[in-house]
């Protein structure tokens, strides 16, 4: 495992290691690049755990969703997904204090799911290692199945982000929630359509739309 995490970090590093391979065809190098990190991200989901983690956020008092960094657009999109579909969803893209008061509340009935990739953070780890031990269950999403969260989850999903350039690759990730999204839709499709409309008619009454 420690061999595993030992591993050159850095985004200078990976620029130098890009700028010495710079590839004739960029473009279609990362298009190809993402095909393939979302058929391995594919390729390595559980379709019994995935289902598992689905009934576990359904049925979830609350859930409170964290991250930083790279992992921060993620963490965003699924707890506004989660909110949109009519579950009790909040996020945390911080550090620190606020990050603590937010995992204090966890506890039995509820979901934390902790998304971070790469240079993992004492922050997200030590958030899941609290909610953990007041009695919420967990679901992580990192890019190795060994990673630092990973061995405290009830529900551990992987993806890959091999990237081109400096930066990882963030498609396999978005791959993946987009499929927690379509799950829970059909898990709870009543209350997802109630919810839509509901959200619907608020904007329409507040004029928030330019075009329908």
């Amino acid at each position: 495992m420690q061999a595993q995490l030992e591993r050159p970090t850095g985004a200078a590093f990976q620029a130098e290691q890009a700028a010495s391979h710079f590839p004739d065809e960029v473009a279609q190098k990362v298009f190809r690049t993402d095909i393939i990190n979302i058929e391995r991200t594919a390729n390595n989901l559980s379709t019994q755990q995935l289902y598992q983690a689905v009934d576990a956020i359904v049925q979830a008092r609350r859930i409170l969703v964290v991250g930083a960094g790279l992992s921060a657009a993620a963490v965003l999109f699924l707890a506004h997904s989660l909110r949109i579909a009519g579950l009790d969803a909040r996020m945390n893209l911080n550090e620190g204090l606020s990050l603590v008061t937010d995992t204090v509340r966890c506890g039995p009935g509820d979901v934390l799911i902790a998304i971070d990739m790469w240079r993992y953070t004492h922050s997200t780890l030590n958030c899941v290692e609290r909610a953990k031990g007041l009695g919420a269950q967990v679901i992580t999403i990192s890019d190795q199945y060994r990673s630092p969260l990973s061995s405290l989850a009830d529900y551990a999903f992987e993806v890959v982000t091999d990237g081109v350039s400096f930066s990882l690759s963030s498609v396999g990730t978005f791959s993946l929630l987009n499929v927690f999204i379509a799950a829970l839709s059909y898990r709870i499709p009543e209350r997802t359509i109630d919810s839509l409309r509901q959200i619907d008619n608020a904007y329409r009454e507040n004029d928030l739309l330019i075009t329908e």
